[in-house]
Order: C-alpha cells, then sequence, then structure tokens
C-alpha cells in the first residue's frame, strides 16, 4: 500500500511538519494589502528582500511594489470596465481567475491540476484530507441520529425520559459545542491540527461510551455536554483545511465530500440500529440503544488513527503528510496561491490592532449573518420526521428505524447535485438558492399540516435539503477572505459561535419535543429563514464581489476604465 502511494516511506512513520522547499521566492503569494503586516518583520529578513530583487519580474508597477501575482498566471488580464454589462454583476468569479485561465480551467474533477503527477496529487489529497474528513463527520452525525433512533428505540422508556427531555439534551450539546469554540478564536491558524483533532476524537469516543452506560437524565447530559465540547471545533478545523487544501474550482466539490458524511451518518443509523436491535438486544445485558453507543465509540478510535497517519497538516505551508510528496506540496501551492500561510506567521493575535481591523471591517457582521441563517435552516435536527412516524403508531420499532433513513437517501443524491452545479456552473450563490427552494416547499406543506399523508411524506423527505446550502456557503466564507488566514479563522469561529448560539436558542423554542410531531412554531420559522438565506446569498454576492475587486491584482486581473480614468492608461507588464 505504502509503495502504491508513495513509492517508499520516504517521510517516515510518523507524521511531523517539514520544510518543502518553494519553486521560487515569489510563492508565497503575498498580496500589498496584506503586505503591511508582514513588513516588519521582512525588513529583518535579508533572504526576503533579496527575492524582492529576484521576483521583481513578477510584480506590476501600479504603486506597490509588494504585492506579487500567483505564478500560476502566465500572463497578466488587463481588462476595461468602461462598457461592463449589468448582468456580469452574476459572474461569481469576475474577478477571481483570469478569462483565459477560465477557459482553460473549466471544471473537471481535478480542477486545473493537469498532468499525471497533478491528478495523482488530486487524488492523494482527497484521500488523505477529503475521505477523512467525511469520516469524521460521518461518525459525529451517526452518533447525533443515533440519539434520535435511541429515543424512539427503548431509551426513552429505561432512562424515564419525558416532556422536553430529549430538547434539553440536544441542547446541553449545543452549549458544549458553543462553550469550546471561544479558545479556537485564537488558535485555529495556529495550533497544530493533526494531533489536535485525533486527541478530541479520542476523548469523545470515550464520552459516547459513557453515554450508553447512563443511567438516568442527569448522567447522560453529563456525557453529551463532553461529547458537544469535543466536537465543537471538528467541524470548524475540517473546513478550514478543505479551504485551505484546495483551490476555490474544487473546493465546494469536495466541501460536499465532508457532508456527505451527514447523510452517510443519517443513512446508516437507521440501519445500525435496526439491525442491533435484532441481533445485539439484551447480549451482555445491554439493550440495542446501548449498543449502538459502544459501536460510535469504536467507530471513533478507528477513525482517530486514520486521521493521525494521513491527514495533511495544518496548510499547504505547514505540510506533515507522510503521502504527500514534496512534488504533491509544490503542486499545491502552484495552484492554490491565495490561501496560502503568510512567511512571517502574524503574532498580534491578540493585540487591539487586529481586533480592530476586524471589528471595523463588514466581513465579519456579513458572514455572521449569513453563517446562522444556514445553521438555522433545517428542520432535520429536531427528529420531527421519526416522532411523526412513531405517533401514527404503525410502526414497530425495526420499521421506524428503517424508514428513517429515506430523507437522508434522498439529501445524498441533492448534496452533491449542489456541489457540482456550484463548482461546474461556478456559482455558489445559486446553488444556495435552488437548496432553499426545496427547502421553502417543505417547510411550507408542514406548517398547513392539514395535508395528505403522501404529501406530508414528500415534506419530510425533503427536510434535510436545508443543508445543502452548507458547502457552498462555508466556501463562500472561505473565498471572502482568502487572502488573510487569521481573518478567516476569526471569521470562521465567530460565524459558528454565533450560529450555534441561536441554533441552541431556536431549539428550545421552536422545536419543543413537547410539541411533536406538529411543530406550530418550527417549520413556518424554517420556512421564513429559507427564503431569507436565498435572498442572502445575492447580498453576499456583492460583498464577495467587493472583495474580490479589491484583490483583482493579485489575483492576475489589472482593471481600468478607460471612460472615467481609472488607472488608466495601465502599465502593461508581462510576469
Amino acid at each position: 500500500m505504502v509503495k502504491f502511494l508513495h513509492g517508499e516511506l520516504k517521510y517516515g512513520f510518523y507524521p511531523v511538519v517539514r520544510d518543502v522547499p518553494y519553486v521560487n521566492e515569489n510563492e508565497t503569494g503575498i498580496a500589498s494589502d496584506e503586505s503591511d503586516q508582514a513588513s516588519d518583520a521582512s525588513s529583518t529578513s535579508s533572504k526576503e528582500k533579496n527575492s524582492a530583487e529576484v521576483g521583481k519580474k513578477s510584480l506590476v508597477s501600479t504603486g506597490s511594489a509588494d504585492e506579487v501575482i500567483p505564478e500560476s498566471t502566465e500572463l497578466l488580464e488587463y481588462r476595461d470596465e468602461a462598457n461592463r454589462p449589468w448582468y456580469k454583476f452574476f459572474d461569481e468569479l469576475e474577478y477571481s481567475l483570469p478569462t483565459i485561465q477560465r477557459k482553460a480551467n473549466k471544471w473537471s474533477w481535478f480542477g486545473p491540476f493537469q498532468t499525471k503527477d497533478e491528478k495523482w496529487t488530486v487524488i492523494k489529497l482527497d484521500l488523505t484530507l477529503a475521505v477523512i474528513a467525511m469520516l469524521a463527520y460521518w461518525s459525529k452525525y451517526l452518533d447525533a441520529v443515533n440519539l434520535n433512533n435511541a429515543y424512539v428505540s427503548g431509551m426513552s422508556e429505561k432512562l424515564n425520559l419525558k416532556g422536553s427531555d430529549l430538547t434539553d439534551i440536544q441542547n446541553i450539546t449545543s452549549i458544549g459545542t458553543i462553550i469550546f469554540q471561544l479558545p479556537f478564536l485564537f488558535f485555529l491558524d495556529r495550533i497544530p491540527l493533526v494531533p489536535y483533532l485525533v486527541t478530541v476524537e479520542i476523548i469523545w469516543s470515550f464520552a459516547t461510551l459513557g453515554a450508553g452506560f447512563a443511567k438516568n437524565a442527569a448522567q447522560l447530559k453529563a456525557c453529551r455536554f463532553i461529547i458537544g465540547m469535543m466536537e465543537s471545533n471538528s467541524y470548524l478545523a475540517y473546513q478550514y483545511l478543505i479551504g485551505g487544501f484546495y483551490p476555490t474550482s474544487m473546493s465546494t466539490t469536495r466541501s460536499a465530500i465532508y457532508y456527505l458524511g451527514q447523510a452517510a451518518g443519517s443513512l446508516s443509523s437507521g440501519f445500525l440500529m435496526a439491525r442491533i436491535k435484532k441481533d445485539l438486544s439484551g447480549v451482555s445485558g445491554h439493550e440495542g440503544w446501548q449498543w449502538n453507543f459502544f459501536i460510535d465509540c469504536i467507530i471513533g478510535i478507528v477513525i482517530a488513527v486514520l486521521a493521525f497517519f494521513t491527514l495533511p497538516g495544518n496548510s499547504p505551508d505547514k505540510v506533515s503528510s507522510i503521502w504527500l510528496s514534496d512534488t504533491d506540496v509544490q503542486n499545491i501551492r502552484k495552484y492554490n496561491p491565495g490561501y496560502r500561510n503568510k512567511v512571517v506567521d502574524t503574532k498580534d493575535l491578540l493585540s487591539w490592532k487586529s481586533w480592530k481591523k476586524l471589528l471595523l471591517g463588514y466581513k465579519v457582521y456579513v458572514c455572521v449573518l449569513y453563517t446562522t441563517f444556514c445553521w438555522l435552516s433545517s428542520n432535520a435536527s429536531s427528529g420531527s420526521y421519526l416522532l411523526w412516524l412513531k405517533s401514527l403508531k404503525r410502526y414497530s420499532v425495526v420499521e421506524l428505524n428503517n424508514l428513517s433513513v429515506i430523507p437522508s437517501a434522498i439529501f445524498f443524491a441533492l448534496l452533491m447535485l449542489d456541489a457540482f452545479w456550484s463548482d461546474i456552473l461556478e456559482s455558489k450563490y445559486q446553488a444556495v438558492i435552488i437548496s432553499q427552494i426545496l427547502n421553502l416547499y417543505g417547510n411550507i406543506v408542514l406548517s398547513v399540516w392539514d395535508v395528505s399523508e403522501s404529501l406530508k411524506k414528500s415534506a419530510f423527505y425533503l427536510q434535510m435539503a436545508g443543508w445543502m446550502s452548507a458547502p457552498p456557503v462555508y466556501m463562500q466564507l472561505a473565498a471572502i477572505s482568502k487572502h488573510d488566514t487569521t481573518e478567516r479563522a476569526q471569521i470562521l469561529v465567530i460565524s459558528n459561535i454565533f450560529a450555534s448560539s441561536w441554533m441552541t436558542i431556536t431549539n428550545k423554542l421552536n422545536w419543543d419535543s413537547a410539541d411533536a410531531p406538529t411543530y406550530p412554531k418550527g417549520f413556518p420559522f424554517v420556512a421564513s429563514i429559507a427564503g431569507i438565506l436565498g435572498v442572502s446569498s445575492v447580498i453576499f454576492l456583492y460583498f464577495q464581489k467587493q472583495y474580490d475587486r479589491q484583490h483583482a491584482k493579485s489575483n492576475g486581473i489589472i482593471l481600468y476604465n478607460s471612460k472615467t480614468g481609472e488607472n488608466y492608461p495601465p502599465s502593461k507588464e508581462n510576469i
């Protein structure tokens, strides 16, 4: 296996961060807007001074001698905006890639990676990051769905759970998630993510094991609180890694692979619970729902071991993978310059200067609202479909668990369709709108409630459609701060904290299990959020285009306007 993937285990058996040489000194991709943060350190670095001299041919003389054009752009595009048509507003990548490069890099699974070696790089990156991330999310969501399945499979009777106890247990998990996200606000882009993810995966596994041994609601809540703490930053970290290692044109599809773990968790949970109920119930004195949590623990430990030996590292500049060769790392850097860390890591994250820049800008507020709408746009986490089926009193426990997989199977297909739409048509905002049209239909039907059973089933089958928007939304968050890894980490964590906080509050208000299965407040609320999120995607596009236009030069596009005289006449130099 090792020989097949890498020839020989050149970089050892134990993953450690290693120095990978740059193809040239300008590979860092630092743009002028970010260069002021590194200017103090760079003034003391003779190596960087020399690289500025060596790379003069890569600089454009438009007033900033520090802005470096990405090395993958062979020729600058000079674009006159004098007669720009109004509909170009809806072209999401208008200022992100030069026209020639966009035509040459029309979507394929391998994106801009064209040679045999480059495609092999993508395959290895997919196996060591996208697939491992999906497995990690699968185990987390398997546990989350198992809680609902366990509730209707004997746990509620065994632990004497009544009224809103299920909602309280779900919320205590969310509270643990929110609290433990706060430290990540400062450390997401600077701690070694691989050992961190492995450690929390192992602790999470043993907390899940403890949930299986719980004797009452209080013990179960304690275990779920720890579970929430341990899984809080797993989601953030994997989204951060996917946004950091993959180019924009490939990122939504890979983020969708990560989200397939959610669909796979729902699918496997129903079948697993049905099988366990049949084969393991009563074995060693434990009920089927307990065995469900025990198996979750084993799965989590296996994934932790896999993650330790496969994840690539923090970023293309901080690689610890034993599977990615130096050439692989250089290929990743070549086609993903915007997401690279700066050569000099920022040390002033705790300073007022850093926070002033963030809080006085618009990006954090736009991203927080956008992410919050995304998180609130589904009714699936309420367990409403299962609770409705149980209220019909016509299905056995095994039948209930088998039927629970239908929405997940539909979500599995819709998720990939939405992701391919986003990347192939280069339009993340359109993918968000499509997801919310389906979401709006389902929640309007369930809000009315007094409809035929077949229509109600169709609405429940689409209950996870709201989450189709998550991959394009999170890749939009990455794109709007792609030239500053620290800012990207800050925005990601703050957005998640606010979103998960509001989700906890609205869960108690709208999805109290005492109101099941009609949820008179929950379904209308999600229907309204679906409409708001669809509109917000276009508003977010406006701010994203503003950001891309400001950084067009570092993306290889020199803008000018022959009518207004803006940057006219431009200075034309080849790279």
